[in-house]
């Protein structure tokens, strides 16, 4: 056994110092460093094997490290963090994920067939808690005489960001807006009071819809900028869940739907941002709702688990493997009129915010589970 220790180690030698050999001599080439340097966007350089030997200063930044030396030959998902190698502990090229891996697929694409390979996808960063949507450009190339893969990498959320949110809060605020009109006119015709209180009810729950939404994009950009300033209070659990589910069971998409509470659900208190914790908790419950059938029911709980505060909900519908990938991806929604933001705030708020994690499972057999664990004292 020490022997096929010794061999494997051995053999990982040779591979690692070939690689930085390559990366050495790539390096050393002025013109080569100096051009991919002048980017502001990220170019990385790969072995046909997916090992990675040049990495320019851009993305070195982003990285927040001095030098390549650290991460020569790891691949794309160690290098870029992708969940299922930096939580899961899968092997990048190796899991069962990475069949539909849109970077995992194009780089195949390039190296099968020899040629330039463009495409446009979600990226999550798990190390930086952040998503982008990326215009990559992947291109074969011979360097001495070893077959190499370029990787251009170029943030395009901004541009899809100001495409997908401007046409999304347009349509919401169009939608809205005629809804309460058609409402105020159809009370001029209503001589009943009780009647009219009805759709006076109504109207401004949906007003009530759309302000929620527009304090919820103000907010998201606050927290990305870090400028959020926590504010702590003491909350009753289940109390606390009770009334954010009050005010949702009026909302367009609960219609027909309906929370069951866990038998086991315990009262207990948590001190934390009651701010942030009910975006995180609209998000969760919001999502459960977008994705089950008027009639159906939506089981939630939460508990007192090691100093902890566990809240979980679950329905019937499973979330397709394809997009289980990208579910903590910014903007990645396979919803018409979705934002696309939900899941992403979640993970974004417990983790930096309230020193919590997220998790979730989902299959055809058992629906969707999604969770948040955090301290019930917030240090």
């Amino acid at each position: 056994m020490d022997q096929v220790r010794n061999y494997v180690s051995k053999e990982n030698s040779i591979i690692k110092n070939q690689l930085l050999y390559i990366s050495k001599r790539i390096y050393t080439q002025p013109y080569i460093k100096t051009l991919l340097n002048a980017s502001p966007e990220w170019i990385l350089i790969f072995t046909i094997e997916n090992e990675l030997v040049f990495a320019n200063d851009a993305f070195l930044n982003f990285l927040e490290i001095q030098d390549i030396t650290g991460i020569i030959g790891k691949k794309p998902g160690e290098v870029l963090y992708c969940s299922y190698v930096d939580e899961v502990g899968e092997i990048c090229g190796e899991g069962l994920k990475c069949t539909n891996c849109d970077l995992f697929q194009a780089m195949d694409e390039c190296r099968k067939h020899k040629k330039t390979h463009s495409s446009l996808m979600s990226m999550g960063i798990n190390k930086r808690h952040i998503s982008i949507f990326a215009d990559i450009r992947i291109s074969p190339f011979a360097f001495e005489d070893k077959e190499l893969m370029l990787v251009h990498i170029r943030d395009a959320s901004h541009k899809r960001k100001s495409e997908n949110l401007e046409k999304i809060i347009l349509e919401k605020a169009s939608g809205s807006i005629v809804t309460v009109k058609g409402y105020l006119d159809f009370l001029k015709e209503i001589p009943d009071r009780k009647s009219m209180d009805q759709y006076i009810a109504t109207a401004n729950h949906i007003s009530n819809e759309l302000k929620e939404e527009l304090e919820f994009l103000k907010a998201l950009e606050i927290l990305e900028r870090d400028d959020y300033v926590m504010k702590k209070a003491n909350l009753e659990s289940v109390q606390f869940i009770y009334n954010l589910l009050k005010n949702i069971e009026h909302s367009s998409y609960a219609e027909g739907k309906r929370f069951i509470m866990d038998v086991g659900s315990e009262e207990f208190n948590i001190t934390t941002d009651p701010f942030l914790l009910k975006i995180v908790l609209n998000a969760m419950f919001k999502n459960a709702m977008e994705a089950t059938e008027p009639g159906d029911s939506i089981k939630l709980g939460v508990a007192s688990e090691d100093k902890d505060a566990f809240i979980w909900v679950a329905n019937k519908a499973p979330i397709p493997e394809t997009a289980q990938l990208h579910i903590f991806e910014k903007y990645y929604t396979t919803k018409k009129g979705a934002m696309g933001i939900g899941a992403y705030i979640m993970k974004l708020i417990t983790e930096e915010y309230l020193s919590g994690n997220v998790y979730f499972e989902s299959s055809m057999e058992k629906g969707t589970f999604f969770s948040i664990r955090i301290p019930q004292i917030k240090e």
